[in-house]
């Protein structure tokens, strides 16, 4: 917007722009206090006084006109005031019935004469543009208490202005919610300012910055998140007069104090509050203009001549003459052929001129010897899975997971040793002289050697009344134990169940068989165990290697950092099988987190802004990104111990390039190009190989046939 329309008619009341050396008033009203700077113009330069902040107790008049006779007593040769003030107090771009109220009242008993008022977003795209020498291009969030502002600017130019209200807690919630209302917009500025505030701030960039934008916005790259204090909001608004009476800005100029300074009475005209915009017939005061979009600064590039189609008509002329001359020494018969000649000539000579201008390509590569950039910086990944934010916001990036599953097999021999056979098993003759009984299935029976067997089914024995009436019963047993020892001989004697042998006894009438037993190879747990270690670690392997293969480009996986989980695991035997092989089929989840290249280096850039020379810029493409170690902190982010190294890139636009050689010579193209600061040496390359001729006399008129690419040596 054109503030200078609104101070025209006072810059000419004090005497002109050059004549304005008096100290004037900045002052920004919140509901998180009130701000003060003084400001003034000296040889056409802003120069900025000190700051005064109070804090506004209540929402009484009172409590304002305390707090703003606070900050602006501190100059009492200031009087003359620029108002910087929150969303709220503006509608349609005046100043509400009862804030305009209020804000006489304070002119009136604070003796203030005001000039103007700016909204807070305003003055803060005019202090950016001013600072950075292009438009703004970023989202602003106006964060003062729950009540705040969401404005877009694109260029400079407010593409939409929507209230906003949240908490620290939930600001990350529901400024996604906000962005999404911006549908007209396809690309979101990869820029959030966060601006006033009570002490705030930090904690809602915190926020910010560990919100996952990327996934649910169209951002091309995570944003990056900046915080403009109470302070240098007032001063931005100082500065927003200040241009507006013909001064410029820069950030060195900037001094901690400003004494007052009287200024001669001859060159000072009493400015009314009427003629400064408090008409009290009229419902708002000064409004600033919407400013006119300024186009962004190009990079450097010298100023080049248009092209001299004279010198390259002059230079193909000989061939032209050439073809002319061969047409000439054509005798062709008076026929109706002679046009059709003619015709063709000119069908050939336009053939000729579309491949002049359509068929050549170059490659321009520019090497540049460039400072070298080598630096270490402790960088966090905030995941989702993160519990906290990081506490240094300029030192973040935002990671994400993910995912890949492998399954595998794998075979081993088995180690275990162990005894196996058959256990014996034959028929006894059980005989009972005693009480009938029934013994159950398993009941013991001793060899007189000690030897164990035991029923395979229960038996009833009947009742017998000594040795003349013994009763038999016949029953299967098996042994206790493998083993041919258990094979007896017929005719061997059993004890039953612990009793007597007076009472109950058994003997086999037939020897026992089937008893054998040999040592084997076993499954050992061991042999599991190492089947399980092996394994896991090749599809570790493995899915280390597909989720490098799954990156696009200009993301890199986190080294040494993916989790794994076990979902799936069965072995062919289980510990104690007889076998001499155990197989294992596994399957196994894993995770890793991966991290935008660019977002690292933009890291390292914002950090060591002051280690880069002015005209070159650390380029990702240029840049080689080295992870020495990495770290888990308690509240689950990644902490990388990274390294950057990179030749430094002159702020060369390859677009902007191509734009000035098109048409030129190869020997004013290379002339050009070693110009530029840095630029060591410079090669084209055409294709087909055969119009090297042509180009060397001009490159092509198609810029989309110039591919420019820059590189460090």
């Amino acid at each position: 917007m054109d503030l200078k329309t609104v101070f025209d008619s006072i810059t000419q009341k004090v005497g002109g722009v050059e004549k304005t050396d008096e100290n004037l008033l900045a002052v920004k009203i919140s509901s998180s206090g009130v701000s003060a700077a003084t400001w003034k113009v000296v040889n056409d330069k802003v120069e900025l006084g000190a700051v005064n902040r109070a804090e506004v107790v209540g929402d009484s008049y009172e409590g304002l006109l305390k707090a703003v006779d606070e900050t602006t007593s501190a100059a009492p040769n200031a009087t003359k005031v620029i108002f910087g003030l929150p969303f709220h107090w503006v509608a349609e771009g005046k100043i509400i019935a009862d804030k305009l109220t209020l804000l006489r009242r304070l002119c009136t008993e604070l003796d203030l004469k005001p000039l103007g008022f700016v909204l807070l977003s305003e003055a803060l795209e005019n202090y950016y543009k001013e600072i950075e020498g292009a438009p703004l291009t970023a989202i602003l969030l106006e964060f003062d208490g729950p009540d705040g502002l969401l404005t877009m600017y694109r260029a400079g130019k407010n593409l939409e202005t929507i209230p906003f209200r949240a908490e620290p807690e939930n600001v990350d919630v529901e400024l996604e919610k906000a962005l999404k209302q911006f549908t007209q917009v396809e690309v979101l500025p990869s820029r959030i300012i966060v601006y006033d505030g009570k002490g705030e701030l930090d904690k809602v960039a915190q926020k910010i910055t560990a919100f996952p934008w990327t996934k649910s916005l169209p951002f091309l790259h995570f944003p990056k998140v900046e915080v403009f204090d109470s302070d240098q909001v007032v001063k931005a608004v100082a500065v927003a007069g200040g241009m507006q009476m013909g001064g410029h800005f820069e950030l060195a100029a900037t001094q901690d104090t400003l004494p007052p300074e009287p200024v001669p009475a001859e060159e000072l005209e009493e400015v009314s509050a009427q003629e400064a915009g408090f008409l009290p017939e009229t419902p708002h005061f000064g409004q600033f203009q919407e400013m006119e979009t300024a186009p962004t600064p190009p990079p450097f590039s010298p100023k080049l001549p248009a092209v001299d189609f004279a010198a390259i008509f002059e230079t193909i002329r000989p061939a032209l003459d050439r073809l002319i001359s061969l047409v000439k020494k054509i005798h062709l018969p008076r026929s109706n052929f002679a046009p059709l000649v003619i015709a063709a000539v000119v069908v050939l000579v336009a053939i000729f001129g579309l491949v002049i201008y359509s068929l050549p390509k170059v490659d321009v590569l520019i090497k540049v010897s460039a400072p070298a950039f080598d630096k270490e910086l402790a960088v966090t990944v905030v995941t989702e899975k993160s519990t906290h934010a990081a506490t240094d916001s300029a030192k973040a990036i935002n990671g994400t997971f993910l995912q890949v599953s492998e399954t595998g097999t794998k075979k081993g021999v088995t180690t275990g040793r162990k005894l196996v056979g058959d256990k014996a098993h034959g028929t006894v003759t059980i005989y009972s002289t005693s009480d009938g009984r029934t013994f159950a299935a398993g009941t013991v029976l001793t060899s007189s050697t000690g030897l164990k067997f035991s029923l395979d089914n229960s038996i009833t024995v009947a009742s017998g009344s000594g040795a003349a009436s013994q009763v038999t019963t016949t029953a299967t047993v098996t042994a206790a134990d493998i083993g041919d020892k258990y094979n007896l001989t017929s005719g061997s004697l059993f004890s039953v169940g612990g009793f007597p042998s007076s009472q109950y006894q058994a003997k086999n009438d037939t020897a026992f068989t089937g008893g054998t037993s040999h040592e084997a190879n076993v499954v050992a747990k061991a042999d599991q165990d190492r089947l399980v270690a092996t394994l896991s670690g090749q599809l570790s392997e493995q899915a280390n290697s597909d989720l490098v293969s799954r990156l696009s480009s200009g993301q890199q996986l986190l080294p040494n950092a993916i989790e794994s989980n076990v979902s799936q695991k069965k072995f062919s035997k289980d510990v104690g099988d007889e076998a001499d092989t155990v197989s294992l089929d596994l399957k196994m989840d894993f995770s890793g987190v991966i991290f935008s290249q660019d977002d690292l280096v933009a890291v390292f850039a914002q950090n060591f802004a002051a280690d880069i020379p002015g005209g070159f810029e650390l380029h990702p493409d240029q840049a080689k990104v080295e992870i020495k170690s990495v770290k888990t902190d308690k509240f689950g982010n990644a902490i990388l111990s990274a390294h950057v190294g990179s030749g430094l890139l002159p702020k060369i636009d390859p677009a902007d390039v191509a734009n000035h050689i098109s048409g030129k010579s190869l020997s004013f193209t290379e002339d050009y190009l070693t110009k530029i600061p840095g630029v060591s040496t410079v090669s084209v390359e055409t294709q087909p190989k055969l119009l090297g001729g042509i180009v060397k006399l001009f490159l092509p008129f198609k810029k989309e046939n110039i591919k420019v690419q820059i590189i460090s040596l």
